[in-house]
């Protein structure tokens, strides 16, 4: 920056505006940068030549050079002093000079930028098209499916011509460790063998003791004390038995390692990534954690039986598999259980919501970290950046809110594909043992999570099998490989022994649901001549053949249907979906999906990178447990069943966002330009966004609210008049066909233990047999209060029937959400210890206090 431009002194009325900034004298070698005036005097500065104060703050944040910075001042000294109105345009030029430097670019570049930005917009519309309603009640492939076709082909075409502009080649050969040379010379080969492998045959001896420790000990469905300290030994003896021997470093030495390591991933450093990182993690939190009790609004009989077994968990129940409701896996029980201990919120459809919406707030932040892993070893700029827009997607998905506000363990399932596909891109790229056994330990943690992700094991062994085949170049790398392998397999079984156990003490409880869905039903009804059922009986190993024959000839239609799922056609089920259809990926996800999936196909030759030739495979493995659902095809496709591929296809659809982005900013001339690019990412993912949020809190949650019934206004009902006028014990559920269920109204009333539901046929006999049983438990019957009955209002009987001996009552009908779903109440004076002793043949222990 020069002291004085060089021109002539300006007519008096320019002084001001024209006048270079005061500035110390300094050597005509000093940056520019060592003027560092005082905000006062920066103030001063702006009032006085406004125009001038910004250009040369402006030319400071670019760090303009000297040169060019004294030619813009001199023309814009010339402009002034011409005062002539065709020279605005050079003082725009100039302004806009400092506000937009030029930057180089070459003709490819351009031609890329250009490229990509069509292939956006036609990527745009095709999706727009696809997910049309008119679209999605087509059964063809309309025309917004050959656009999308078509995009993803000239994407994969770019991805194999010049790699998209990102500097990426091919994966460096395997690095093998050397075998490491003894330090003591040994007089036999045994003795080498016990100096080399001493310790791990004695781990492995412990690993084994162990194993049949867990076997052994947790049978009959049970963790014992004894059993689980068994398991626990067994797990780190066998991870010790194939932990990689460190040469030449002390114990203490990698523990400090460790230690410092720990501390500087959790020193927080200030950064955009970071910024960016926590806006993605508090929008995401609101989508997910804000208005629980309203969304979801009511319970389901499955959240009945989550709620249900964390109370048993806290009874003292140590259950392994839970084999009530078809079969369900046990960590979230004792997750919701802890979670219970912890923030002291009573066991209630908040709570299992709480617990499902925290785990998916720790998915988005898996989210950055997966994408950071996959795409951060070869470009730190774009592992940053699909880090960050997969945790955007994520974190505005309709299919991850749902899947967080469901309060069901089926939330675990993209967590645990996103920690593990983490680990095992890493094993697969560089073979490093200790990928391998985290690996491991997650897969067999993760049979303990949801039933989709037993079909995982396969994701597991088509990664190894693609690590051979494009990787293990030599027969070394090939046994190191298989090493590895084994390591995982063994350190997986470790942690599976107990479910084991279970597997093979109750084989049909833990198999249930996937025999059905694909053998058919364990039950056979019997028909007569006219097709009216006449009997029952247990299937035969020639229904299970005739069932499996006749199912595979829809499997076709299945895997169309879970494939189209993305960009076409949603699961429809009220609770997990929309009946209308909508797919599972909004249109801006979903364009950039297909583009990144085309660009993907034309980088898997060219990197030959057996972690990114798993990705479109694993989607084709992820979703076989919504397409194998054969016998229900009506349940096809579902978004809980496939919701591993959750991981695999947002992560694409990040990859395919952050190229797009990187490869139209670099073809950009100008920076505002570049950082408009970046800047309209943004409000695409904000669009997203929108469209998400109109489609699971307005759409979904009106078919949700449709389709459930009113438990939380019927347990506030309950627990006003229990702590009022009435008592617990004083409140019946008469049953209905395709009605209430009583244990939802427990525990939204708050007494998940409440258990006076009872069944329409004999009624009256019912209910007295409930009240005797009842005496001396906390729902012991109050004859000084009211009492209350919950009846269906078609029931138009019950009263007549429940009046002789409940008499005096008052029907009550409470307007619920809809008409459909209104409720009856009978409302009954206190009946006194005279009425208990002649309709119960005795009096309870509040009439033995002096009760009347």
């Amino acid at each position: 920056m020069t002291d004085q431009p060089e021109q002539t002194a300006p007519p008096p009325e320019h002084d001001a505006e024209a006048a270079p900034l005061a500035q110390p004298e300094r050597p005509s070698s000093a940056p520019p940068e060592l003027y560092d005036p005082s905000l006062a005097e920066l103030l001063g500065h702006l009032l006085r030549a406004p125009r001038r104060t910004l250009e040369r703050v402006r030319a400071v944040l670019y760090e303009l050079p000297e040169d060019r910075l004294a030619s813009v001042d001199r023309a814009h000294s010339a402009a002034i002093s011409a005062e002539r109105p065709e020279d605005n345009a050079v003082r725009s030029s100039c302004f806009e000079a400092l506000f937009t430097p030029t930057l180089p670019i070459t003709r490819a570049q351009a031609f890329l930028a250009g490229g990509l930005a069509l292939l956006t917009v036609l990527a745009f519309i095709g999706s727009a098209d696809l997910q049309s309603v008119e679209a999605r009640r087509s059964l063809d492939l309309p025309f917004g499916g050959a656009l999308l076709l078509i995009v993803m082909v000239m994407a994969a075409v770019l991805a194999a011509v010049n790699n998209l502009g990102l500097p990426l080649q091919r994966l460096a050969p395997l690095q093998l460790p050397a075998t490491p040379s003894p330090a003591v010379a040994y007089q036999t080969p045994m003795d080498r063998f016990l100096a080399a492998h001493g310790l791990r045959l004695v781990l492995a001896f412990i690993g084994i003791l162990g194993s049949l420790g867990a076997w052994f000990f947790n049978a009959n469905n049970r963790f014992t004390a004894l059993g689980a300290a068994a398991w626990l030994l067994s797990i780190a003896a066998w991870i010790g038995v194939f932990l990689p021997r460190t040469q030449n470093e002390r114990w203490i030495e990698r523990i400090q390692a460790w230690r410092a390591g720990l501390s500087s991933a959790f020193r927080l450093r200030w950064s955009w990534t970071f910024a960016l990182l926590a806006a993605i993690l508090l929008l995401g939190a609101w989508l997910r954690l804000s208005d629980l009790s309203l969304y979801l609004p009511d319970m389901t009989s499955d959240h009945v039986e989550k709620a249900l077994d964390a109370q048993k968990v806290l009874d003292g129940d140590r259950s392994i598999f839970f084999p009530n409701n078809g079969g369900r896996e046990a960590f979230q029980m004792y997750f919701i259980a802890l979670l219970h201990q912890v923030t002291g919120i009573p066991i209630s459809f908040e709570l299992i919501k709480l617990a499902s919406g925290l785990e998916g707030l720790l998915t988005i932040l898996i989210a950055y970290w997966l994408g950071r892993a996959m795409y951060g070893d070869e470009s730190r700029q774009l592992g940053n950046l699909v880090g960050l827009l997969m945790a955007a997607f994520v974190a505005v998905s309709y299919w991850h809110i749902m899947l967080s506000r469901l309060g069901l363990r089926v939330v675990l399932t993209p967590l645990l594909v996103m920690l593990l596909l983490i680990f095992l891109a890493r094993a697969v790229r560089h073979n490093r043992r200790g990928d391998w056994i985290l690996s491991g330990v997650l897969l067999g943690a993760g049979l303990y999570f949801y039933q989709a992700v037993r079909i995982v094991p396969l994701l597991v062994i088509f990664a190894f099998l693609l690590a051979i085949a494009l990787r293990a170049r030599n027969g070394r790398a090939l046994r190191a490989y298989v090493l590895n392998f084994t390591a995982l397999v063994v350190v997986a079984f470790a942690v599976f022994v107990p479910l084991a156990r279970y597997l093979y003490d109750y084989p049909e409880f833990f198999l249930e649901r996937t025999t059905g869905r694909i053998f058919g039903e364990d039950i056979i009804e019997i028909r007569n001549s006219k097709g009216e059922v006449i009997g029952k009986r247990a299937a035969l190993v020639e229904d299970r053949i005739a069932a499996l024959q006749r199912n595979l000839t829809v499997l076709g239609e299945t895997l169309r249907r879970s494939l189209l799922m993305f960009n076409h056609r949603g699961d429809t089920a009220w609770i997990t979906g929309d009946p209308d259809g909508s797919p599972q990926l909004d249109p801006y996800t979903g364009a950039f999906f297909v583009l990144g999936l085309g660009m993907i196909f034309g980088r898997m030759l060219q990197r030959r990178d057996p972690a990114e030739w798993l990705l479109p495979f694993g989607i084709l493995i992820l979703i076989l447990p919504s397409a194998l659902a054969i016998a229900f095809i009506i349940e096809v496709p579902s978004a809980t069943r496939a919701s591993g591929a959750l991981a695999v296809v947002y992560l694409i659809a990040a990859f395919g966002m952050a190229a797009t982005v990187i490869g139209v900013a670099q073809g950009m001339p100008r920076l505002w330009l570049r950082r408009a690019v970046y800047a309209i990412a943004a409000l695409v993912v904000l669009i997203s966004a929108a469209i998400n949020y109109e489609r699971y809190f307005v759409d979904a949650m009106r078919d949700y609210r449709n389709s459930t019934f009113p438990y939380r206004q019927a347990g506030a009902i309950m627990r006003g008049f229990a702590e009022s006028t009435g008592a617990y014990g004083n409140v019946f559920m008469v049953a209905f066909p395709y009605w209430w269920d009583h244990r939802a109204l427990a525990i939204e009333a708050g007494v998940p233990k409440w258990n006076n539901g009872v069944l329409r046929e004999d009624v009256v006999e019912r209910i007295l047999n409930a009240l005797r049983s009842n005496i001396g438990t906390p729902f012991e019957m109050r004859p000084d209060r009211q009492m209350l009955f919950f009846f269906n209002p078609q029931d138009e009987k019950l009263v007549e029937e429940l009046s002789p001996v409940f008499p005096n009552g008052v029907v009550i009908r409470v307007a619920a959400y809809k008409r459909e779903r209104d409720f009856n109440l009978y409302v009954v004076p206190p009946l006194g210890c005279a009425w208990m002793q002649k309709s119960l043949g005795r009096i309870g222990n509040y009439c033995a206090d002096g009760l009347e």
